[in-house]
């Protein structure tokens, strides 16, 4: 039995001039389907779409709909599906790539309710302000993406996933995040649990809490630190990282002022100021460089100037100022400086 015409099966609608019936069950290939959002009970969203393929079981109160040509039209143009997607009373499901105009989503199973969806596994993509390149990447994350608020959240299947940040040569352990839609932020709020003898165990320097953050510019040699909370804007591609405890660089640790640090395009790092050092960490009593001004251009590359406390046997402390502070080719720190007759330095 063939036909044409109007088929209606809860919220969707599909125009078609091929409808064939069998006893169990009805395929057509419709020119236009569309699906009327409904926001109370079971909810659906609105999605629209041109030539598709449907096949019905009436009996099963089962609808499948395949795209064939145009992706899937949903939330009233806010996103698009390539894929599939499965209508039944108990609500719409479906599979494939969901393209956000500024992200897209990768997944074998989307719950959709008339304002937000969920994925139980995606893969995200995040792309620069001009939609031209790629700004932010993770895998194998749980999805929560809600229209109303212009938010979505992610959290790890797993302890952490490896993000990625393209643009700033940045790899990021960490185990949740969250999508600002509507303010072209990332708000990463994080803390994975640190198995012993896992990847994140061997590259965390010390027991810092937060998301791990690594560089993979060849020439910074992995330069790493920690950070529970950090802001990436799309704007201009940047890193700014809050509570950040200190960071190891060539034999010394650095303190940055605050607790901020802020990474831009291709892993440069914005100058640290009024920071302190500990040069020679390793000792009982390390020197200490406070109100520096520093440059960190690696693990073990960092340069800048700052003051230091000099203490001899009559214990008045002096200050002395390193115009230069630099690491030597034995990863050591060095610094430089002067005193001049006016200072009435005194050495003993």
């Amino acid at each position: 039995l063939r036909g044409k015409g109007k088929l209606t099966y809860l919220t969707a609608s599909a125009v078609t001039d091929d409808i064939l019936f069998f006893p169990d069950s009805t395929s057509i290939h419709a020119t236009e389907f569309h699906v009327g959002e409904k926001t109370t009970g079971i909810q659906y969203p609105e999605v629209a779409a041109q030539q598709v393929d449907i096949q019905w079981y009436p009996h099963q109160n089962d609808m499948h709909i395949w795209q064939t040509d145009q992706a899937f039209s949903m939330y009233s143009g806010k996103s698009t599906l390539e894929g599939y997607i499965n209508l039944k009373p108990t609500g719409l499901i479906g599979r494939g790539k969901m393209d956000m105009q500024k992200a897209t989503l990768e997944s074998s199973h989307y719950d959709y309710e008339a304002q937000s969806f969920d994925a139980d596994t995606a893969n995200f993509r995040l792309r620069t302000i001009n939609r031209d390149a790629l700004a932010f990447s993770s895998d194998t994350l749980n999805a929560h993406i809600d229209y109303s608020y212009q938010r979505a959240r992610f959290r790890t299947i797993e302890d952490y996933t490896v993000a990625e940040f393209p643009q700033n040569l940045y790899l990021s352990y960490l185990d949740e995040f969250v999508w600002k839609m509507n303010q072209d932020e990332l708000e990463i709020e994080s803390t994975p649990r640190v198995n012993k003898g896992s990847e994140l165990a061997s590259l965390k320097d010390d027991d810092q809490r937060g998301a791990l953050y690594l560089s993979t510019h060849k020439e910074q040699d992995s330069l790493r630190f920690t950070s529970p909370k950090t802001t990436f804007r799309l704007a201009d591609t940047t890193l700014v990282s809050n509570e950040v405890q200190h960071l190891k660089v060539a034999d010394a640790q650095v303190f940055p002022d605050e607790k901020t640090l802020t990474v831009k395009k291709t892993a440069s790092m914005d100058t640290l100021h009024n920071a302190r050092l500990l040069a020679d960490r390793s000792k009982e009593t390390p020197h200490e460089i406070f109100n520096a001004d520093l440059k960190i251009k690696g693990r073990y590359d960092f340069g800048g100037q700052g003051d230091y406390e000099y203490t001899g046997q009559s214990r008045k402390p002096q200050i002395v100022h390193f115009s230069q502070v630099g690491v030597d080719d034995s990863i050591h720190t060095w610094a430089e400086g002067s005193a001049a007759v006016t200072d009435s330095f005194s050495l003993s």
